[in-house]
């Protein structure tokens, strides 16, 4: 069902749409204005898809993490097209978590903290993995949200000459268009492993054998490469835009 917290809170998608993403789930939806700390999330059991106002800061995102939810998804324009089909498989499973969110929002938030706190407090991540766990999904937003949904190039960054450059348009692209791209971020657990995906909405790349393999003599890089060093498996789908990184017990 379709449940409103506070009946002023109005999203941007209608409610047969959200009636859609609560199919998706097996849940309920909880529409919750915690931008404007009215709307206290209420005691669920966990089935729960927690929809946001966007505008989200440090510490309430912070607070969210600690109530159950099954899925958190950020309000918007595209509500509709989530409620369709969104890229990356959604599953309804009890040892789940999913995040729908904007780039701007998982830019500016340490959401790679916030991830692992959710996932280390419902029994997904355990505190001695935690540390590994963090810094891979940290290295992966960044390819997902820089260099996917933004469309910048590494290049950019790794040269002094152009690293203004790089700044420019990193914060023009965080406040246009590109900004309200989405990143998806879904995990699942069992028997002590861990699988992580992190998909953006941007052109997707073309995997090449410097991808798809660890660098030569046990250099580790930035980026793939620390992901892979720490990472039981790493693989791509989605024409590059989704990673999955699964982390053994």
């Amino acid at each position: 069902m379709v449940r409103v917290v506070n009946q002023l809170v109005k999203t941007a998608a209608p409610s047969a749409a959200l009636h859609r993403i609560a199919a998706r789930f097996n849940g309920r939806i909880v529409v919750a204005d915690i931008v404007a700390n009215r709307d206290p999330l209420p005691e669920t059991n966990g089935d729960v898809v927690v929809v946001v106002k966007s505008g989200m800061t440090e510490d309430l995102f912070a607070r969210l993490m600690e109530k159950p939810f099954r899925a958190c998804l950020e309000d918007g324009e595209d509500m509709e097209d989530m409620a369709e089909e969104p890229r990356l498989a959604i599953t309804a499973a009890e040892n789940s978590l999913y995040f729908w969110l904007t780039t701007a929002t998982a830019f500016r938030i340490s959401t790679e903290h916030h991830v692992c706190t959710a996932l280390e407090t419902r029994g997904g991540l355990s505190a001695a993995r935690r540390g590994d766990v963090e810094t891979a999904l940290q290295e992966a937003l960044t390819n997902a949200l820089i260099h996917g949904n933004l469309g910048l190039a590494s290049t950019m960054r790794d040269d002094f000459q152009h690293y203004a450059r790089f700044c420019t348009l990193l914060e023009t692209r965080l406040q246009a268009c590109e900004g309200q791209r989405r990143v998806e971020i879904a995990a699942t657990w069992k028997d002590g492993w861990l699988e992580v995906s992190v998909m953006d909405h941007g052109e997707g790349f073309a995997e090449t054998e410097k991808t798809k393999t660890p660098a030569a003599g046990g250099v580790i890089l930035h980026g793939l490469g620390i992901i892979r060093s720490l990472a039981s498996a790493v693989t791509f789908a989605d024409a590059g835009r989704c990673l999955i990184m699964r982390f053994a017990p």
